[in-house]
């Protein structure tokens, strides 16, 4: 994984887009119409009262514009993603305009990402 950890927080990423809706969105970034990525952004865990994680909570992310793709290995599906995105990433907190990093894995569709505003 090749996030640059000079700032901000990693956030997992639970679930993903696979990798032909990734470059087209890579593609077709500045259309009037982007494709939704969606992609599932873990900001925390919900707990069962014996303490165990029963579910993630997640960020609220909008409009995800990817502007930079690179192969991170020789797979074929590891990524470095770029980009920024509107979200809200604490929980009760509202939206803002983020820029992003990511390392995503297109085969089992789960990453990391680091926001900054």
């Amino acid at each position: 994984m090749s996030i640059n950890n000079s700032y901000g927080k990693n956030y997992e990423i639970v679930k993903g887009p696979n990798r032909d809706r990734l470059i087209d969105a890579f593609k077709y970034a500045y259309d009037e119409e982007n494709i939704n990525l969606g992609f599932d952004v873990s900001i925390g865990n919900v707990t069962s009262p014996q303490g165990e994680v029963t579910d993630n909570l997640l960020a609220k992310i909008k409009k995800m514009v990817v502007q930079t793709i690179s192969h991170e290995d020789g797979s074929g599906h590891s990524f470095n993603l770029k980009g920024y995105c509107y979200a809200t990433i604490t929980f009760g907190g509202r939206e803002k305009v983020y820029n992003f990093d990511a390392y995503y894995n297109a085969n089992t569709r789960k990453g990391t990402i680091r926001f900054r505003e």
